[in-house]
């Protein structure tokens, strides 16, 4: 998809919001909060003027001036909350929660992990799907240990 057809997705979702955002406040009144209005508000603005911008001429050839809107960083943007959705995941590839006892009480050490579904191999910069998880192997390792 070209870059003309993401705009024209992105104004149709914002247009979306446009026409019902109010609609669906006074529908669902939990979602009628400072909150939620400031994080539409900041989506309706991205890549706008109104979140501020930047120029910039070129010194090589001295095209320009160029300008660049900053975008929302915003959760509900369809475009940043995926940039924060991806950052936070490589932020917390692996969890690992050790547990030393039981619900009872009971000496019982064990693991909790939590997992994504596969993980970037920094050689190739591919991403590697993990469809299984050799628990045997896992479970003599942390026997090991």
């Amino acid at each position: 998809m070209n870059v003309n057809g993401i705009k024209n997705k992105l104004l149709r979702f914002k247009s979306i919001f446009a026409t019902h955002w109010i609609n669906f406040t006074i529908k669902h009144p939990r979602y009628d909060k400072p909150y939620y209005h400031a994080e539409i508000k900041k989506m309706m603005n991205c890549g706008s003027e109104a979140l501020g911008f930047a120029t910039y001429q070129c010194l090589s050839c001295g095209k320009g001036p160029h300008t660049v809107n900053f975008s929302c960083k915003g959760k509900a943007c369809p475009q940043c909350g995926k940039r924060y959705s991806r950052e936070s995941m490589e932020k917390i590839a692996s969890i690992v929660f050790i547990h030393t006892h039981g619900r009872n009480g009971n000496y019982n050490p064990h693991l909790h992990i939590l997992l994504a579904e596969g993980g970037l191999n920094t050689d190739t910069n591919q991403w590697r799907t993990i469809n299984y998880l050799p628990l045997s192997k896992l479970r003599l390792k942390w026997q090991a240990h």
